[in-house]
């Protein structure tokens, strides 16, 4: 990956896109002093959706890393799932390695985001078909994209149907 980066390179002038508020003003860009895997990665969608494909695929990753990865370590199921919720979850909803995981009846996707003042990041691949997503947005409001953006590439509808869920 030549084009994504936890702390600020000389290549991210130009190239790094404005963060807005909910009121589509700008505000100052956030950059890491220090590497934190959880947080604050730059990187283009290009990149990204590289390294989406080789997770996709399991490229370069042993065969026993990559089933950690894809097994939920932590059931998120009560949280996500409570009350009206409910009605719109997949019967395996946890965290795998870096990864939530979503276990439908016939497919389990990998999902990613992120969100810091004045942007929202989306990404996610279906296991089954190969399928997937990556979003990158500079606004506070960057989640509202996500389910027409979803929608047109013609998701999985239970998958649509949780994330709707999730924002009711």
């Amino acid at each position: 990956m030549n084009s994504t980066a936890y702390t600020r390179k000389p290549w991210f002038r130009g190239r790094v896109a404005v963060p807005t508020n909910a009121e589509g003003k700008e505000i100052a860009s956030t950059f890491g002093d220090h590497a934190n895997a959880a947080d604050l990665v730059y990187s283009t969608p290009r990149d990204y959706a590289a390294f989406m494909i080789d997770v996709a695929s399991d490229r370069h990753l042993a065969t026993s890393v990559a089933y950690e990865r894809d097994r939920s370590q932590v059931s998120m199921k009560n949280i996500a799932c409570k009350g009206a919720k409910a009605a719109s979850c997949p019967p395996l909803v946890g965290f795998g390695l870096g990864w939530q995981i979503l276990g439908f009846a016939d497919a389990t996707l990998m999902m990613h985001t992120g969100k810091d003042d004045g942007v929202f990041t989306f990404a996610y691949i279906d296991r089954s078909d190969q399928s997937g997503a990556v979003i990158f947005t500079n606004s506070e409001n960057g989640c509202r994209i996500v389910l027409p953006l979803l929608e047109r590439l013609h998701a999985r509808p239970a998958f649509l149907r949780f994330l709707r869920g999730q924002i009711e």
